[in-house]
């Protein structure tokens, strides 16, 4: 997905697919998914960047452990169906303006 263009939504095709939240932001691209509380971040980005369509470049990990990275709009309705995902919301331009306690962090995923 590139800055400036509104992403294109498939709907997902399960009952109950995890929520978007928030608004385009045409200064930023990609997706943050946020994962139910007790699953692991690296792994996550791993086994979701095995999905054709997602390329995870950052991820989270304390008590609400996401994942970021630009994503497909065929993947992004397969991921609102993951049974790990607890919703998805766009990035904006003041998405990395959260302050995080110490013991938490945020890195790059590295591809192995």
């Amino acid at each position: 997905m590139c800055a400036g263009a509104a992403p294109t939504v498939i709907g997902p095709s399960c009952a109950d697919p995890a929520p978007i939240s928030n608004s385009f932001d045409p200064k930023a691209s990609g997706y943050i998914v946020m994962l139910k509380s007790g699953t692991s971040a690296e792994r996550e980005a791993i086994r979701l960047s095995k999905i054709p369509g997602v390329s995870v470049t950052f991820l989270f990990q304390g008590r609400s452990p996401m994942v970021s990275g630009d994503i497909s709009p065929t993947a992004l309705a397969t991921l609102r169906c993951d049974r790990n995902v607890r919703s998805v919301s766009y990035v904006t331009s003041t998405s990395i303006a959260w302050s995080m306690p110490s013991n938490n962090r945020l890195e790059p995923l590295r591809h192995e």
